[in-house]
């Protein structure tokens, strides 16, 4: 459908470039003269003005007229020129001795360029030299001679050929940049769909291990029936596992106040004994920012709930302001070094820094040394 599309655009720019040549020839004919009309019939030039007006619409509307009405004048056109040009002196009226070509014989290039739109490049140039005899044979049946104007004329007029091999090659040269232009746009497609598939992997992989895995290391620890908490872990995890991934909202925004709110819910639920700050602004942030915010503050959360040691104590400060979101873990724990962590741990590296980088106007800080506890500072900023 699309290549079918593209291939009439391209017919209805060649179409449009014949039409207004053809424009410039009656316009030029008739800025300089016509011929008598008590010459020739009634019914012949009625022919012609049909043909001279009909290729004025097309120069004048050919880019806005519905393709198949084109189609129409495109056949149209040469089909009634090839008719008056072979009843042109069956039509003539005046001394068969000073007979020469038809006026309207001056179309005969946009007559013999149209059908490139409708037929074979080898058959336009068939049709241009049977029409290109047309007069003289209508000479030869209506006078029974031929004229000496009509002779000399008649080789002249062959050579419109080359404005067939002309717009053949304007045509062709639209097709071949038509399907370059294509190809490059499905190239691109298929490459921001490779992107799109990588950043939704990156999202799941993200999502499995912030989530999924923190219910398994959690419900391992414990023997029996397990505690309200890790059963709302799970939970929570298993609702995420159905919603939308986070940061595919686009250009959704929301109320500050309620992006605080949410994510203050969420780092509650995974350590409701740490010590909370939180300040909101009037106004509304992108939805996508405030979920990557608080995915990688709940990461950072969980990663010093782990690690920190049993007696350690968090503070949590988090603020949302119209272009600036900014949340701070600390804890006084055991604390690590952070060019020691290895490569296979996810957390710190894949579900907060990472994360954080794919953001746009996201940034962290990792602020942490064995023994003097750690802090991880997550910013955004337009």
């Amino acid at each position: 459908m699309d290549d079918l599309a593209g291939a009439r655009r391209t017919d209805r720019q060649v179409g449009w470039l014949i039409s207004l040549g053809g424009a410039v020839l009656v316009l030029g004919q008739v800025l300089t003269g016509l011929p008598p009309a008590e010459d020739t019939a009634a019914w012949w030039l009625a022919g012609v003005a049909l043909m001279a007006i009909a290729v004025l619409c097309l120069a004048a509307l050919g880019r806005v007229l519905p393709f198949g009405l084109l189609r129409i004048g495109w056949i149209g056109i040469p089909v009634l020129g090839w008719v008056l040009w072979a009843t042109s002196f069956l039509a003539y009226r005046a001394d068969p001795a000073e007979a020469g070509m038809p006026w309207i014989w001056m179309l005969q290039s946009v007559v013999a360029s149209y059908p490139v739109l409708w037929v074979r490049p080898m058959v336009a140039v068939g049709l241009t030299v049977v029409s290109g005899c047309l007069p003289a044979l209508s000479a030869l049946v209506f006078l029974g001679g031929l004229p000496q104007a009509v002779a000399a004329d008649t080789p002249i007029h062959l050579t419109n050929i080359m404005f067939v091999a002309i717009f053949v090659g304007i045509r062709n040269r639209l097709t071949r940049l038509r399907r370059s232009e294509q190809r490059a746009r499905e190239q691109d497609l298929r490459s921001a769909r490779a992107v799109a598939e990588a950043q939704r992997q990156a999202q799941l992989g993200r999502l499995i291990h912030d989530e999924v895995l923190s219910v398994l290391i959690a419900a391992r620890s414990f023997d029996g029936e397990p505690p309200p908490q890790l059963r709302a872990e799970a939970t929570h995890a298993l609702l995420l596992l159905d919603a939308p991934a986070p940061g595919t909202r686009g250009a959704e925004r929301i109320d500050c106040r309620d992006a605080l709110a949410v994510m203050t819910a969420t780092l509650r639920r995974i350590d409701p004994a740490c010590a909370l700050r939180a300040e909101a602004a009037s106004g509304a942030v992108p939805a996508a920012a405030a979920d990557a915010v608080t995915l990688a503050a709940a990461e950072a959360l969980r990663n010093s709930v782990r690690h920190a040691g049993p007696g350690a104590a968090r503070q949590l400060a988090v603020r949302v302001r119209p272009g600036d979101i900014e949340v701070v873990v600390r804890d006084d724990g055991r604390g690590f070094d952070p060019a020691a962590v290895p490569a296979e741990r996810l957390g710190l590296r894949q579900s907060v820094v990472a994360r954080m980088s794919d953001l746009a106007g996201g940034d962290v800080r990792v602020l942490a040394a064995p023994g003097s506890g750690a802090e991880v500072v997550l910013t955004w900023r337009t």
